[in-house]
């Protein structure tokens, strides 16, 4: 170890980002020692010589790289200043996505399949990074290289390693406490106490979801623990469709002509049964009968919302014929507590929950989609996917992202009552949905069959493209 590393290290001990005692981590065990690098921002000189020293490594290491992203809060920062010293651009990613303005996760200039290396003060788990990785690829670029000041050694390191990224580190915790040692801060004693601490508490990363957006609907089935989802997993792998129709139209003869001529480029048929004029039980056992001969699932819209009794009775009529339902988080476990204990509860029959809207100006925050999907995970057998717009919503491979909004033409951004619209390419490809809802543009076209299919073609090319 050179004598830049190991001055430095001193350095940051006599400050107080290295210190011994009793304190509790991140995630929520005990250790004996801290490393606390956020002081480092009130010493330009030493933020000046750690980037240096980074910087330096990451030349040696001859890592060829785009872009530069710091893991939130602590290394951000350094990546700046490292963006400074290699005349690279820096993205920002945020925790979560604003709720205002263009609403984006990773802030900054980019293209797709920039070589972006990621920068994080101390590896632990590897927990932080990963999000961050996951979110950096979100977005089309590619990672291949994570720049770290220390390894903790409690597995974090060989799990990213595992995963295929290379790590390069200016320390480790073992060879931070050979330099105070040597240095006669610390006791062999004390050194003996903290590994043997460390060594209780290092093992690989527990469950860190995958970038399910990579993932194919075929390696997803196994990953689900709904039953609706596994089936609606397997028609879309079957029939090469991602694409869900939304026939919100008054009349039932031409619902049930819809789904008819539809059918086979469909995965889903969603309705809002309360519109319909004349929707008997005779019309509900024809759209069922449409919906297995061209093997799709029906969805009802309804987005139930009331208290438990209310929507368990809700629930109780509405699975009688359809095979997927709506329902909104705002009442809160009630809710799905309700549909999980519904008389004659059909588990075949899946939720979707929504967590965001694609209305502009909704109330809807970054906070309430967080706890929605907080929902989700609880009541995983339960719930087949979540409504959203941004791939930020979710991470677990096992639920169905769908995105309302689509609309073939670029050129049509949104309509008079506060709809926004997007394109298949950026639905599937930037936000990752999994299935994108379109209405008005294949119901209200002359020849819905034929539109139908072109908006089959672009969604599954998009979709194709996505999991390459």
């Amino acid at each position: 170890m050179n004598e830049k590393l190991r001055d430095f290290c001193v350095s940051l001990y006599k400050m107080g980002c290295i210190k011994f005692g009793q304190f509790t981590l991140k995630s929520g065990r005990e250790s004996t020692f801290y490393i606390d690098l956020r002081q480092l921002i009130s010493f330009p000189i030493l933020m000046d010589e750690l980037c240096s020293m980074l910087t330096s490594l990451l030349y040696e290491r001859d890592v060829k790289f785009d872009t530069i992203c710091g893991v939130p809060y602590t290394a951000l920062p350094v990546s700046t200043l490292m963006s400074v010293k290699t005349n690279k651009p820096m993205v920002l990613r945020r925790k979560e996505a604003k709720a205002y303005g263009t609403k984006q996760l990773v802030e900054g200039k980019y293209k797709e399949g920039n070589k972006c290396i990621i920068v994080e003060d101390v590896i632990s788990t590897g927990s932080s990074i990963l999000e961050t990785v996951a979110d950096v690829e979100s977005v089309g670029m590619v990672v291949k290289d994570i720049f770290a000041i220390v390894d903790r050694e409690e597995g974090g390191l060989q799990t990213l390693i595992n995963r295929g990224y290379s790590v390069h580190c200016l320390y480790s915790v073992s060879q931070i406490l050979k330099i105070l040692k040597n240095e006669n801060i610390i006791t062999a004693d004390m050194i003996e106490k903290i590994q043997a601490d460390k060594a209780k508490h290092t093992s690989p990363l527990i469950s860190i979801p995958v970038n399910r957006g990579k993932l194919s609907f075929e390696n997803r089935i196994a990953l689900s623990k709904c039953p609706a989802a596994v089936k609606l997993f397997t028609i879309m792998a079957q029939k090469s469709t991602n694409l869900c129709l939304a026939a919100d139209v008054l009349d039932i003869k031409k619902i049930l002509q819809l789904a008819d001529e539809v059918g086979p480029l469909i995965c889903i048929f969603k309705i809002h049964a309360d519109i319909i004029e004349n929707y008997s039980d005779k019309e509900r056992d024809e759209l069922k009968n449409i919906a297995t001969r061209h093997n799709f699932m029906i969805m009802e819209d309804r987005k139930l919302a009331d208290i438990g009794n209310t929507v368990r009775m809700q629930f109780n009529q509405i699975s009688k014929w359809a095979n997927l339902i709506t329902v909104h988080s705002i009442p809160g476990f009630g809710v799905l507590e309700a549909i999980k204990n519904a008389e004659n509860f059909n588990p075949d029959v899946g939720v979707f929950l929504v967590a965001e809207l694609s209305s502009e100006n909704n109330l809807i925050t970054p906070d309430y989609t967080k706890k929605t999907m907080a929902l989700a995970e609880k009541y995983s057998t339960l719930v087949a996917g979540i409504v959203c717009q941004f791939p930020t919503a979710f991470t677990n491979p096992g639920f169905i992202q769908m995105t309302p909004g689509v609309n073939i033409e670029e050129s049509i951004v949104n309509d008079s009552l506060g709809q926004q619209y997007n394109t298949p390419a950026k639905v599937i490809v930037e936000r990752k949905a999994d299935i994108a809802v379109v209405g008005r543009g294949i119901v209200n076209s002359s020849n819905p069959a034929d539109i139908a299919e072109k908006y089959r073609q672009k969604l599954w090319a998009a979709y194709l493209s996505r999991v390459q």
